[in-house]
């Protein structure tokens, strides 16, 4: 017997209301927590298969780096908010 069929023999056993190793998980937590896993987890490779599947991916991914400014121009460029960073640390006007 493999393990997930002893896993599901088990399971069969199982009162939904059993405790289980997990402090205050019972066994129906338990396995509600798996499968809700195992589905994010399909969902996340279908979504990882499909972007694979395009062919100007990697180019799209050059394009998109070449237009970000350099560090150094980052630090330059002025920025939303710079003028609030003047202000840090000043107490306010009473």
């Amino acid at each position: 017997m493999d393990e997930l069929s002893a896993f599901l023999d088990a399971l069969d056993r199982t009162a939904p209301d059993a405790l289980t190793r997990c402090p205050a998980w019972t066994a129906h937590d338990l396995l509600a927590h798996m499968v809700a896993g195992t589905e994010e987890m399909a969902q996340l490779i279908e979504r990882a298969a499909a972007l694979l599947a395009q062919p100007d991916l990697l180019e799209h991914g050059r394009l998109a780096l070449a237009s970000m400014p350099t560090l150094q121009e980052a630090r330059r460029t002025p920025r939303p908010g710079d003028d609030l960073l003047s202000l840090w640390g000043r107490a306010p006007d009473r």
